[in-house]
C-alpha cells in the first residue's frame, strides 16, 4: 500500500536572493497549493509565513519594492549594514500578517540557532507565539544585527546549524519536497570560507563557530540529497537563474525583480503549470 502523501517546503537563506522565494511562494498561491510543513531559514522567515497564512499578494509588494538600493542594505567604510529591523517593520506594516491564520494550513515552523550550544531549533509558528520575535532571531546574522534573547538562551541565525533541512523534513515523515534554492543547485558550501566567517562573526559562541563549520557538511549532503532523494521521497527544486548574479548583499532592483520573476515562474514549471504573462505585481 502507497504511504499517504505529505508535502514540505523549504526556504533556506540567501540575504537579498531570497527575493526568488517571493515569486515562487506568489506562485504557489496562485495554484492553490498548500504545504504540510513549510520550513524556513534565516531570509525564508521573511517570506514562509506570508506564504503560510494565504498573504503572498501583500508581502510581495515589499519584495519588489522596499529592499533595493539603500532601504534594507547600506554600505558603510566599515562594511555591510543590513537593517533587518527595517525589514520586519516594513513586512508588519504592508503584509499585516495574520497571526490567527498561522498553522490553518500546515505547520510552519522557523529555524534558528541556539548559540551556546550550536544546536539548530525548530519553532512552530502558532498564533500563541510572536512569530515577530522568531522571524527576528531566525535573520540574526552575527556581526550584522546582535543576538535575540528568548528566556536567557541567545539566538541567531538558522542557517549557522542548519542551512538546508531537508534531512528535518523527511525526518517529520514528508516525502515531497519542495526547496526553492537562492543558489543554483551546483553551488557547494565552504568549511574554509565558513571557519574564516565564524572567527569573524561569532568570537563569543564557540558551539556556535563550531556549527557554522559543520553547516557546510550539512548543506551539501542536503544537496546529495535533493540530487538523489531515497526511495520514495520526491524533492523537486526551484533554483535562481545563472544570469544575472544576485549576491548575498546585492542592492540593484532590476537583478532582484528579474529573480523574483524567475521564482514564479519557475514554480509554475515545476507543477507542470505555465505562469499568466505577463506578471503585473510591480
Amino acid at each position: 500500500m502507497a504511504s499517504e502523501k505529505k508535502t514540505a517546503l523549504i526556504l533556506p537563506g540567501g540575504g537579498t536572493g531570497g527575493v526568488i522565494h517571493g515569486g515562487a511562494c506568489l506562485a504557489f498561491e496562485e495554484l492553490g497549493i498548500a504545504f504540510d510543513l513549510t520550513l524556513c531559514v534565516s531570509v525564508g522567515s521573511c517570506t514562509g509565513p506570508f506564504s503560510n497564512t494565504g498573504q503572498m499578494r501583500d508581502a510581495v509588494i515589499v519584495w519588489v519594492e522596499h529592499i533595493h538600493g539603500t532601504q534594507f542594505i547600506r554600505w558603510t567604510v566599515r562594511g555591510p549594514q543590513m537593517d533587518v529591523r527595517y525589514l520586519l517593520r516594513t513586512l508588519h506594516r504592508v503584509g499585516k500578517l495574520n497571526r490567527e491564520a498561522l498553522g490553518t494550513r500546515g505547520r510552519i515552523v522557523c529555524v534558528t540557532t541556539d548559540l551556546d550550544t550550536g544546536e539548530a531549533v525548530y519553532t512552530d509558528l502558532t498564533p500563541k507565539t510572536d512569530p515577530w520575535r522568531f522571524m527576528r532571531a531566525s535573520i540574526g546574522i552575527p556581526g550584522l544585527m546582535g543576538p535575540l534573547k528568548v528566556n536567557g538562551r541567545r539566538y541567531g541565525d538558522g542557517g549557522i546549524a542548519d542551512p538546508l533541512p531537508i534531512e528535518y523534513a523527511i525526518r517529520q515523515g514528508c516525502n515531497d519536497i519542495t526547496v526553492v534554492l537562492t543558489r543554483p543547485m551546483f553551488w557547494r558550501m565552504s568549511t574554509q570560507v565558513n571557519n574564516a566567517l565564524g572567527r569573524i562573526f561569532l568570537p563569543e559562541f564557540p558551539n556556535a563557530r563550531a556549527a557554522l563549520r559543520a553547516a557546510a557538511d550539512c548543506y551539501n549532503r542536503a544537496m546529495q540529497l535533493a540530487r538523489r532523494p531515497p526511495d520514495g521521497i520526491t524533492i523537486r527544486v526551484i533554483e535562481p537563474p545563472l544570469w544575472p548574479i544576485v549576491h548575498f548583499l546585492c542592492t540593484d532592483r532590476e537583478k532582484l525583480l528579474a529573480w523574483f520573476r524567475h521564482g514564479y515562474h519557475a514554480a509554475y514549471r515545476a507543477f507542470g503549470e505555465i505562469a499568466p504573462s505577463p506578471l503585473t505585481y510591480f
